[in-house]
């Protein structure tokens, strides 16, 4: 019973996600794993830790999935502007010339070291869901890099 109350109110919190802080979201996921880590250290089955859907709930997606879903997108609207900045800045710039004579700009190691950090962050808090959810992201990321990137170079 306690479990289904909890479900509820983290559908309430997935409804008002966008609403929270990013540290607030963070903080909520890293407590949310910390009490679905206690249920799997309780013995309870792995499909029942999962937060359901509360009966009452008017959405289709768990709170947590909301939550996840938020942290996420802002995530992803962060590294993108960010990424635009810094392919701007590398546009800008001149290359540096390596001891092998080759050139380089700095672009491309900003960008997979913030978002290595972004990823790093949500592993310090799960390994769960809220990793995976991130990861497709970061893979999306990726992808739009390198898209921006080769859109610039284009003559």
């Amino acid at each position: 019973m306690y479990h289904v109350h909890f479900a509820q109110a983290m559908d309430t919190v997935g409804q008002v996600a966008q609403a929270l802080s990013t540290a607030g979201q963070l903080a909520l996921m890293q407590w949310v794993a910390g009490y679905q880590q206690t249920l799997r250290g309780l013995g309870v089955q792995e499909e029942l830790v999962r937060l359901p859907v509360a009966p009452l709930s008017c959405e289709a997606s768990p709170g947590f999935a909301l939550l996840i879903t938020s942290y996420t997108d802002r995530m992803e609207d962060t590294m993108s502007a960010w990424f635009r900045a810094i392919l701007a800045q590398d546009v800008a710039g001149q290359p540096q010339q390596m001891s092998d004579g080759t050139l380089r700009t700095p672009g491309v190691v900003d960008f997979f070291r913030m978002l290595n950090e972004q990823v790093s962050v949500l592993e310090e808090i799960s390994t769960g869901e809220v990793l995976l959810e991130a990861a497709k992201r970061s893979f999306k990321l990726m992808q739009d890099f390198v898209a921006a990137q080769q859109q610039l170079l284009r003559p």
